[in-house]
C-alpha cells in the first residue's frame, strides 16, 4: 500500500438514470455498530436495476427487492440499520423513496419531476441528504425523514452530488462531490445544516469521488483516480495522511465502510466485471463477495444495534449514536404507612463495541396517585465512572445521570442499582411499583 499526504483539514454516477445500464453510484458513511448485510445495486435479474441484500463473505442467500422494469439504485441503510432509502425510477416519478429493512413499506418521500438519487442518512436518522435536479442542475439537498421540510443545501454551476453525511453526530458536516473548482472532481466537506465553510479534501492533481466515512469520522475511504489508475484511498482527517488500499491494476471504486470499522467493502472490474468485494481497513485480505456476469455495485453496510440488557432479557436495541431506552418495572411488595423499603438490587448490562457512553434513568412511580420519593445507590462496574452519591432522589420530571465509561475498549459493563422507596405517606400500606426507563447515549 502507497502513501501519500495532502495538506490536514479539519462522490461519481449516472444522472437521471439511463434503463439497459446499471452505472456505478456513491457509498455511505458507516454508522457505528455490528456488521450486518450488505445491500447493492445489481441488473443480473432485470436490466433497469434491482437492489439486493447479501451477506459480507458472499454465503448467505441473496434477496431481491424492487420491481420490474424500475431503476432502483443509491441504497443506503438507516442509521439503526431497519430501514433502506435509495433513489428510484417510477411511474410517478424519479424520486427517493424509503422502505424497510425486508423490503415492505415503500414510501416516495420527494415527490417531485425531478432526479433525485444517492440518499444519505444523518447519524441520529431524523434526516436525509440527496441529490436532485430540481432547480436545473444537481445540487445536494436535505428533509427529514419523513420528506418534509425540503431545503437546498449547495447552489454552485459545477455540479455537486455523492452527498455522505458524517457518523458522528458532534462533526455535523457533509461529504460531497463536486467540480466546482475545475475539470476534475474533488472530495469536499460542508456544513449539514447551511451547506457552508465548503472546504476541499483531495488532492488537485486527480479525479476523487464516493467518499465513505469511517464509523468513528476520523478517516474518509474515497475512489482516486490518479495517472490512469484508480484505486480506493483512505485520508485521515486530522493529518491529511493519504493511503492506497486497493493497489491494484484494476479498477476499485465505491468504498463502504463496515459499521465495526474492521472491513470495507468496495467494488472492482479485477476479473473483468463489476463485482463487489471487502478487505480489511488497511486493505489487506481483499476478497470477492459476488461472481455473477452481470454488475454488482454501490454497496453499502447494515449497522446492527447495540444491546441494553436488564437481568437476562434484551429489552431495547441501539445504534451508538441513537438515544435508547429500557423499561424494568421495580416492586416493592407491600410497604406500611411512613415506612422506606429497599428493593432487590437490578442488574443492568451494557455491551458495547468500544464506544463510551454515559447511563441515565428516569422513573414513574406509582403509589395511588401520590409521588413517593425514589431514591438509589449505584455499583458502578470496573472502570465506569459512578456520578451520583448515594440516596440521590431520582425525579419522576426527568433523567439523572448514574455514571459513564469512556470509549477505547469493548465492554460488558454490570450496573447494580439499589432503589428505595419511601417514606410512604399516611394512607393504607400496600404493593407499590415504579418504572425505572435506562438511557445509553453514546460520548
Amino acid at each position: 500500500m502507497s502513501r501519500g499526504r495532502v495538506p490536514p483539514l479539519l462522490a461519481v454516477v449516472g444522472l437521471a438514470a439511463v434503463v439497459m445500464v446499471v452505472v456505478p453510484g456513491s457509498a455511505r458513511p458507516a454508522y457505528p455498530g455490528s456488521n450486518g448485510l450488505l445491500v447493492f445495486t445489481s441488473d443480473r435479474d432485470d436490466p433497469f436495476g434491482d437492489l439486493y441484500t447479501t451477506t459480507a463473505d458472499g454465503s448467505g442467500s441473496l434477496t431481491r427487492f424492487g420491481l420490474d422494469k424500475t431503476v432502483d439504485r443509491s441504497p443506503a441503510w438507516s442509521p439503526d440499520g431497519t430501514r433502506i432509502a435509495f433513489g428510484s425510477v417510477r411511474p410517478d416519478g424519479d424520486d427517493i423513496y424509503v422502505m424497510d429493512a425486508d423490503g415492505g413499506n415503500v414510501t416516495n418521500l420527494t415527490r417531485t419531476f425531478a432526479g433525485e438519487y444517492e440518499p444519505t442518512w444523518s447519524p441520529d436518522g431524523s434526516k436525509i441528504a440527496f441529490v436532485s435536479d430540481r432547480d436545473g442542475n444537481n445540487e445536494i439537498y436535505v428533509m427529514n425523514a419523513d420528506g418534509s421540510d425540503q431545503r437546498r443545501l449547495t447552489d454552485n454551476p459545477g455540479g455537486d452530488d455523492e452527498p455522505a453525511w458524517s457518523p458522528n453526530p458532534r462533526d455535523n458536516r457533509i461529504a460531497f462531490n463536486s467540480s466546482r473548482d475545475g475539470y476534475f472532481n474533488d472530495v469536499f466537506l460542508m456544513d449539514a445544516d447551511t451547506g457552508e465553510n465548503v472546504t476541499k479534501l483531495t488532492p488537485d492533481e486527480d479525479f476523487s469521488s464516493h467518499a465513505s466515512w469511517s464509523p468513528d469520522g476520523t478517516k474518509i475511504a474515497f475512489r482516486r483516480t490518479l495517472d490512469g489508475q484508480t484505486e480506493i484511498y483512505a485520508i485521515q482527517l486530522a493529518t491529511g495522511d493519504l493511503t492506497n488500499l486497493t493497489d491494484n491494476p484494476a479498477q476499485d471504486r465505491e468504498p463502504a465502510w463496515s459499521p465495526d470499522g474492521s472491513r470495507i467493502a468496495f467494488v472492482s472490474r479485477r476479473d473483468d466485471n463489476w463485482e463487489l468485494y471487502v478487505m480489511d481497513a488497511d486493505g489487506t485480505d481483499q476478497t470477492r463477495v459476488t461472481d455473477d456476469p452481470a454488475s454488482d455495485t454501490e454497496p453499502n453496510w447494515q449497522p446492527l444495534s447495540k444491546a441494553v440488557r436488564v437481568g437476562t432479557s434484551v429489552v431495547a436495541s441501539v445504534e451508538d449514536t441513537i438515544i435508547i431506552a429500557a423499561t424494568p418495572v421495580v416492586d416493592f411488595g407491600s410497604i406500611a404507612v411512613g415506612a422506606t423499603k429497599t428493593a432487590a438490587p437490578a442488574s443492568v448490562s451494557v455491551t458495547t463495541n468500544g464506544a463510551g457512553y454515559t447511563l441515565s434513568l428516569s422513573r414513574t412511580a406509582f403509589s395511588g396517585g401520590v409521588d413517593i420519593p425514589l431514591s438509589l445507590d449505584v455499583v458502578a462496574p470496573a472502570g465506569a465512572s459512578t456520578l451520583l452519591t448515594g440516596q440521590t432522589a431520582i425525579p419522576t420530571d426527568g433523567s439523572l445521570t448514574v455514571g459513564s465509561r469512556p470509549g477505547g475498549a469493548v465492554s460488558q459493563d454490570e450496573w447494580s442499582p439499589t432503589y428505595r422507596l419511601g417514606p410512604v405517606p399516611l394512607r393504607p400500606a400496600g404493593t407499590t411499583s415504579a418504572v425505572v426507563t435506562y438511557t445509553v447515549v453514546a460520548m
